[in-house]
C-alpha cells in the first residue's frame, strides 16, 4: 500500500528524506505537456521527483535559500564562497553602475545650466546691442522672449519635478489591505 499512497503524494516519513515530495500543487505548476508525460504509466517515481526539484528550484536573489547553498557545499567544497564572491562581486558591479548613472544624470544637469547661463548672456547682450544701435522694439522683443522662455523652462521644470514626486510617493506607499471579498472596493 506504500506505493499506492506515495504515487498520490503521500510518502510514508522513512521515504520523505530519500525523495521530493510531488504535492499536487507543484504538479499543477508544471507545464501542461509535461504534467501529462509525467502522469503516464511506467514514469518512474526518481524521474518525476527530479522534475519538480529542477521545476521548483527558482529562487529570487543573488544567493540561493540555505538548503541548496549547504547542498552545494557539500557536492563541492569551497563552493559557497565561490557563490558568496560571485554575489558580492555582482552588487559591486551594479553599484558602480548605479554611481556612474548618477554622476552622469549630475555632470549633464551640471553643463545644462552652464549652456543655458550661457545662452541667456547672448542672447539678452544681443537684445541690448540691438536697443544701443538704434532698434529699441527689436532689442525689447528679444530680451522679453528670452525672459518668457526661462520663466517657461523654469515652470516646466517644476511642473516635471512635482509629477515625479507623487509617481515615485505613489509606487512606495503603501496599499491599505482590502477588508472583505475582492471586487467590492
Amino acid at each position: 500500500m506504500a506505493g499506492d499512497g506515495s504515487a498520490e503524494g503521500e510518502t510514508p516519513e522513512g521515504d520523505e528524506s530519500s525523495q521530493v515530495p510531488t504535492p499536487d500543487a507543484t504538479l499543477e505548476n508544471l507545464p501542461a505537456s509535461l504534467r501529462d508525460a509525467l502522469s503516464q504509466p511506467g514514469v518512474s517515481p526518481q524521474l518525476v521527483s527530479m522534475t519538480l526539484a529542477a521545476f521548483s528550484a527558482s529562487y529570487a536573489g543573488p544567493l540561493p535559500p540555505a538548503e541548496q547553498f549547504r547542498a552545494y557545499e557539500e557536492v563541492l567544497p569551497g563552493s559557497a564562497d565561490r557563490l558568496l564572491a560571485m554575489a558580492e562581486r555582482q552588487q559591486a558591479h551594479r553599484m558602480n553602475l548605479e554611481q556612474t548613472a548618477v554622476n552622469e544624470a549630475s555632470d549633464r544637469s551640471r553643463w545644462g545650466l552652464r549652456l543655458g547661463f550661457i545662452i541667456a548672456v547672448l542672447v539678452i547682450g544681443v537684445g541690448a546691442a540691438a536697443i544701443f544701435t538704434g532698434h529699441p522694439t527689436a532689442g525689447l522683443a528679444v530680451i522679453i522672449a528670452q525672459a518668457a522662455v526661462l520663466a517657461g523652462v523654469f515652470v516646466y521644470g517644476r511642473i516635471d519635478q512635482r509629477k515625479e514626486r507623487v509617481e515615485k510617493e505613489a509606487r512606495t506607499r503603501l496599499q491599505p489591505p482590502q477588508l472583505g471579498p475582492p471586487g467590492l472596493s
